[in-house]
């Protein structure tokens, strides 16, 4: 099997271009599409740090550099070309690359002759900088939470965002167009949409889609289901195979009681199975089959 350091130069670069951001360490994707998801990368990326700045000596281009002296070349050798790339945004000019060896350095002289790490400079310069303008800035990119960027850049680069109330207010694109669009048009190529959680604090946890997609995506249902009709059959037999699924799931929880009730347990539920019961509306749910369920056992013992 071919490692990576094997690889020819070109893929290489390539695998590291997707690594640029500065909290690449991060084993999440940069685009949380899940609450939970969005806590944790905020909560990682908040509590590594020190006097306000991001703990970044896990990221990928310093432990890659670390596992061998070919991957420490092809590493400076990227992230000089990124410096050179970023001379404009960064404000000043990249230096000449010495390509003498590190070790032979230290061989030599018992020490560093002073040269630059590329890779530190390229990955302190961007901690709590937006990156495609180099401005000082703690907001992070919607679409992308793995780097930091100001407003201006994001809706720049990313495009003008909208929530999903707004997309179906505005419209009329629903949550199963741009979440679930094969089940509304089955026959065509349709794919999810892009979906982020914000991380701005004034509506944290809000779900954000892109403007653009969502009014091509409108148009496309306007051309394909003007009247509605698709929506609403598909909507209804997501609604039916949801609440099948939720009494499925509620039965089980039930039906593994002994019929034994406690103080603390009065409908004697298999407590493990609320455990992976989520969703609120899952728990409202079997709620009242449960009243329904204890209502008709007592009728049936009565009689």
């Amino acid at each position: 099997m071919a490692s990576l350091g094997s690889l020819p130069t070109e893929l290489q670069h390539n695998i590291f271009s997707y690594l640029i951001r500065p909290l690449s360490h991060l084993p999440v994707d940069g685009m949380p599409r899940t609450p939970a998801l969005h806590e944790y990368i905020l909560i990682r990326s908040n509590t590594n740090s020190r006097g306000g700045k991001s703990n970044l000596s896990n990221h990928p281009f310093y432990n890659l550099a670390a596992t061998s002296r070919t991957l420490r070349g092809t590493v400076e050798a990227f992230c000089h070309s990124l410096l050179v790339q970023y001379e404009g945004v960064m404000g000043s000019k990249a230096d000449k690359k010495d390509y003498v060896d590190w070790s032979q350095q230290v061989e030599k002289r018992g020490r560093s002759t002073g040269n630059k790490c590329e890779r530190k400079v390229w990955v302190k310069f961007f901690n709590q900088r937006c990156i495609f303008c180099g401005k000082n800035s703690s907001r992070k990119a919607v679409f992308n939470l793995l780097m930091w960027c100001c407003k201006r850049c994001d809706v720049k680069h990313y495009g003008t965002r909208i929530s999903k109330t707004a997309a179906q207010s505005a419209h009329k694109v629903k949550e199963i167009h741009w979440a679930t669009p094969k089940l509304v048009f089955p026959d065509s190529d349709l794919k999810p949409l892009s979906v982020a959680i914000s991380n701005i604090s004034a509506c944290a946890g809000a779900t954000f889609l892109l403007e653009a997609e969502v009014k091509e995506r409108a148009q496309y249902i306007k051309e394909h289901d003007p009247k509605g009709k698709l929506t609403r059959a598909a909507v209804k037999k997501q609604d039916a195979e949801k609440k099948a699924e939720y009494l499925a799931r509620g039965l089980d929880v039930i039906g593994k009681g002994d019929g034994q009730g406690t103080k603390d347990n009065p409908f004697d539920l298999d407590t493990d199975g609320l455990h992976d019961l989520e969703d609120a509306e899952d728990l409202l749910l079997i709620t009242s089959m449960l009243v329904v369920h204890k209502q008709v056992s007592r009728l049936a013992d009565q009689n």
